[in-house]
This record gives structure tokens, C-alpha cells and sequence, in this order.
């Protein structure tokens, strides 16, 4: 059964080209961590195939306290700062929710 409540972001960003390797090793470990916190259900990073310097996180948090916890998380500030240095284009964030069918 699906949580209604749960908090799905879909963030997409442009690297410049010669950090895309450097990018995928520090977001790896915000990935891994990101993982293990109580209200993540999913955090994936996904790389486009045919423009491999643009990345796509998927995240979904069981509800907004989880989503709002993440961001408070110690790993996530250098993470940020890291990558305000070496994002090309932030191509959008969607914040959104499930539709409730019944």
C-alpha cells in the first residue's frame, strides 16, 4: 500500500563536464546516507543517457517532516556548498505528492 502522505522530489541539474566524475563520488555518499534515514523511502541518483552531464535525484520521504529533516541533515550543507561550485544549470526541483484514487 501506497503512503499518501509521502513527499516525492524530482531535482535535475547540469555538471560542468569535467566535475561529472568528482560529482558522482560526493553524491554517493549523501546517497548512502540519505538511505539510511527513518523517513526515506527511496533517493536515487540517475544520469542521462544522452546528456551524461545532467543528473536527476529522485526522492521520496514517508511525509513532509522527513523531507524538511533531510534537509537539516550534517552531510547535506557540504554537499551543497560543493555543489554550488560545480553545477552548471540547476534545472528545476518539483516537489509533489501522490494522488489519493479512493
Amino acid at each position: 500500500m501506497k503512503n499518501n502522505n509521502s513527499v516525492i522530489v524530482l531535482a535535475s541539474l547540469k555538471v560542468k563536464k569535467e566535475f561529472c566524475d568528482d560529482f558522482m563520488e560526493k553524491a554517493k555518499v549523501v546517497v548512502e546516507a540519505t538511505r539510511k534515514e527513518a523517513g526515506c523511502v527511496r533517493y536515487e541518483l540517475i544520469r542521462d543517457v544522452f546528456a551524461p552531464d545532467v543528473f536527476r535525484f529522485i526522492e521520496e520521504y514517508v511525509d513532509d517532516n522527513a523531507f524538511a529533516l533531510h534537509r537539516t541533515m550534517p552531510y547535506m550543507t557540504p554537499f551543497r556548498e560543493y555543489r554550488e561550485k560545480v553545477v552548471a544549470e540547476y534545472m528545476g526541483v518539483e516537489t509533489l505528492k501522490r494522488v489519493d484514487y479512493r
